[in-house]
């Protein structure tokens, strides 16, 4: 039957020349024999003979008997042990073989609970003004009219106005303007939609024909030397007349 108790130093060497036959492990392994207790008759390592003679080989028997504890890489690898019998066997390794399959990889379901409440009744703006309610918008609208007023301007701003510019920077929409245009196949003028990035354009670039222009004043498609001919060319003429007339 077995039984726990702490291995002695001489079976921590014999252990560790069984593993050193069969396996190939170079970690270092550091042995610590706690000292046997005092007896002046008998024969120590102090009064043994001189510290270089002494090796693995041969030391004294009240050594090799006590209790000992094998290192490996810092850490402990042996303390208490159970004995086992002498006729039990190494275990063999064995080497893992996988099955590879060639398919796609199978797609657990998800099974979401069903959560019943009135938080699903809740419109997005109802979820958004829990986030941003009155408070905080009051608190804007209040500090922004303080601000104008600083700088001469009527502080005028209301509680809507501030939600519109709100969503607008959350959105990113810019009304449609309308624009009266010449037909050529109808001779008359017609009301055309106009983006709001086209109407800012003509209206402080010179529009459409000004740009073609200025690309043919400033000779852009030499200046850019690009691979894409043409995709360049606006923003540089702009670069350069911003350029020029500074």
């Amino acid at each position: 039957m077995a039984n726990d108790r702490p291995l002695a130093a001489h079976e921590i060497l014999d252990a560790l020349e069984n593993v050193s036959d069969n396996e190939e492990d170079y970690r270092e392994r550091l042995i610590c024999i706690l000292p046997p207790p005092v007896d002046p008759d008998c024969l120590t390592d102090e009064d043994s003979g001189e510290e270089d003679s002494v090796t693995l080989n041969n030391l004294p028997r009240n050594i090799l008997l006590q209790p000992a504890e094998v290192m490996i890489q810092g850490q402990i690898m042996v303390s208490d042990t159970e004995e086992e019998p002498s006729d039990s066997t190494g275990r063999t390794k064995r080497r893992r073989t996988y099955a590879w399959r060639k398919r796609d990889l199978a797609k657990n379901p998800v099974n979401w609970p069903d959560v019943q409440g009135a938080c699903q009744d809740k419109r997005p703006i109802e979820w958004f003004e829990n986030f941003l309610d009155e408070d905080v918008i009051s608190l804007l609208v209040s500090e922004s009219n303080k601000y104008a007023v600083k700088k001469n301007l009527p502080g005028d701003i209301t509680t809507e106005d501030m939600k519109c510019f709100i969503g607008i920077l959350l959105v990113r929409i810019n009304p449609k303007q309308s624009a009266k245009r010449f037909s050529q196949s109808e001779k008359r003028n017609i009301v055309i939609e106009e983006p709001h990035m086209v109407s800012i354009y003509n209206k402080y670039m010179g529009g459409v024909d000004r740009s073609d222009e200025n690309i043919s004043h400033y000779r852009i498609g030499i200046r850019e030397k690009m691979p894409k001919e043409g995709l360049a060319d606006p923003p540089i003429m702009n670069m350069l007349i911003v350029v020029k007339t500074k």
